[in-house]
């Protein structure tokens, strides 16, 4: 009973996750979506998401190598709900995906004017004939389906989204077998953008 009690339990976690994602998309489709953009320390909301979700990637067992740049600014414009949900669904996507190797990495970087946020599985990788349609509305990568893996499509997509709206660019680079790293670019704020928000 007890077994079935935490089936039940699980289920109705995931149900509920896809109820969310699903008004995501419905808002952005309909130009609702809001995001509070204003000069955010990108390292600090990295950190903070991590902190609060330490207990639950320990759980799933997994390694987790988090690098990042010393002595590197790392302030950029945007809204860190948004944030929050953009690192949420990657590392979501890289535990369901590369169960078996159980390791991931998150680098944040600087590449000239703009500050990066890399995350990076082990896991199954994507075909470079799925790269295209990956970032679609309920597409699933056809390795996904074979292994049964649960999913609904839409956590790139809001990915994607969320990555736009708050004036940044994503990029996938996949290899078939050996893993995924997805790479968010914003611009960076230098010190006079920073003071004007004043």
């Amino acid at each position: 009973l007890k077994k079935y009690g935490s089936h039940i339990y699980d289920e109705s976690i995931r149900l509920r996750k896809m109820i969310e994602k699903l008004l995501d998309v419905a808002k952005y489709d309909a130009g609702q979506t809001l995001v509070n953009a204003k000069p955010q320390d990108l390292k600090e909301l990295v950190d903070n998401y991590l902190e609060e979700n330490k207990e639950f990637i320990e759980n799933k067992g997994f390694d987790l190598e988090y690098t990042f740049e010393d002595e590197t600014e790392f302030v950029i414009e945007a809204d860190g709900d948004s944030i929050e949900t953009i690192l949420g669904n990657l590392v979501e996507n890289a535990i369901k995906y590369s169960a078996d190797t159980k390791k991931m990495e998150i680098k944040l970087f600087e590449d000239e004017s703009q500050v990066k946020l890399s995350v990076r599985d082990y896991g199954v990788g994507i075909k470079k004939s799925e790269l295209k349609n990956i970032f679609k509305k309920f597409y699933r990568v056809e390795e996904t389906l074979v292994a049964k893996t649960k999913g609904h499509g839409l956590g790139l997509s809001i990915v994607r989204n969320l990555v736009l709206l708050n004036g940044g660019d994503i990029s996938v680079d996949s290899e078939y077998g050996s893993g995924t790293t997805f790479t968010l670019s914003f611009p960076k704020l230098n010190p006079e953008e920073i003071k004007n928000y004043s």
